[in-house]
């Protein structure tokens, strides 16, 4: 990786040992103000040979969605805040914890009520079914092989409406949106980041598969198989970020920025 063209996703963690130094570069002797053990990384990202044009990497404050509390790339003095890899990390993590809660609530939920459908309808239990809910929390039946009469439909609609009383499938979209959302705005790139919204959310989505009670994986894995039949195009475009500046006395300025 050549440090004169690097793009760092934004927000991503860096793991700035991996750096390497353009052949042309020259060190500048370490900066007084810096002292912590990241000193010589912040060196070779930050003080180069007079003239040079590079990329800086550029990082992006953290805005929790879950309490919107934001965490600060830099602090009011320009300083680094070298946490702010564990930070996304930490919310992530967090974000993961929150779609399990609601998973297994919505999992409970719609188990129960299949349990009593296939004792009272056993017949429509077996038909080939599914449903996902919209951006305005309205259920919709999908019926794949036509096998649904429109009583059928309505019956669904109107139990899984009930099971939605509590918000407990509309919280479960929300979360698994969120969960995209946030990879697609903090992700590494590492990882396959899809366009899912709630927007979209019904269009792609099948819940009665995500949350049956079979062997076929987790609802995270049945999930990750759902979203990737849809192809390469449905695979988020993750941005990655650059400044181009040139160095001036040791320091980087932006082409815009005043010397």
């Amino acid at each position: 990786m050549n440090i004169n063209s690097v793009n760092i996703a934004q927000g991503a963690a860096v793991d700035l040992s991996k750096l390497k130094k353009p052949e042309n570069m020259q060190a500048a002797t370490k900066p007084e103000e810096v002292s912590s053990q990241d000193s010589e990384d912040y060196k070779d990202l930050y003080h180069y040979e007079d003239g040079m044009t590079l990329s800086r990497l550029i990082e992006k404050d953290l805005v929790s969605p879950l309490t919107g509390e934001v965490v600060k790339a830099r602090d009011d003095y320009g300083n680094k805040n070298w946490g702010l890899g564990d930070a996304i990390k930490g919310e992530d993590d967090k974000i993961e914890r929150n779609l399990y809660q609601k998973t297994v609530e919505a999992r409970d939920g719609f188990r129960e009520l299949m349990t009593q459908l296939e004792k009272t309808n056993p017949d429509l239990a077996n038909k080939d079914w599914g449903f996902s809910i919209n951006e305005n929390n309205k259920i919709e039946i999908t019926d794949p092989l036509n096998q649904l009469t429109d009583d059928d439909k309505a019956f669904l609609s109107e139990k899984l409406d009930n099971l939605n009383h509590d918000g407990a499938l509309s919280e479960f979209a929300d979360a698994l949106s969120m969960k995209m959302a946030f990879g697609r705005e903090y992700g590494d790139g590492q990882n396959s980041v899809y366009n899912l919204t709630r927007e979209n959310m019904s269009e792609v989505t099948d819940f009665r598969e995500l949350l049956a009670e079979d062997t076929k994986g987790t609802p995270s894995q049945r999930l990750d198989t759902q979203l990737a039949r849809q192809g390469e195009e449905f695979v988020a475009d993750v941005q990655f970020t650059e400044l181009v500046g040139t160095v001036v006395n040791g320091k980087f300025v932006l082409v815009d920025e005043e010397v």
